[in-house]
């Protein structure tokens, strides 16, 4: 599933994350300390709540001082994309 995520900096540059609190944390800390500062893609692995890792992949677009948006999916639902691109095997 496509979506967006917003995410609010204060003025002492920590995330405030509005939504998706679990897609955004890996080892504990906003993904924003790690990777989504400027445009461009991320590929992220997280564990979910029962232990099942999970990749996702995150595209930023447009960076601001005041927030970022980032569209993020799914490994899964990539590799059945570009399958489906690209034919069955």
């Amino acid at each position: 599933m496509l979506g967006d995520v917003i995410l609010f900096y204060d003025r002492k540059g920590n995330a405030m994350n509005l939504a998706g609190q679990r897609v955004f944390h890996t080892d504990r800390l906003p993904i924003a300390t790690h990777a989504a500062i400027f445009c461009g893609n991320y590929t992220i692995t997280h564990a979910l709540p029962d232990g099942i890792e999970e990749t996702l992949f995150f595209e930023v677009m447009e960076p601001d001082a005041n927030y970022r948006v980032v569209r993020y999916e799914p490994l899964q639902t990539l590799l059945e994309l570009d399958t489906a691109k690209r034919g069955s095997f």
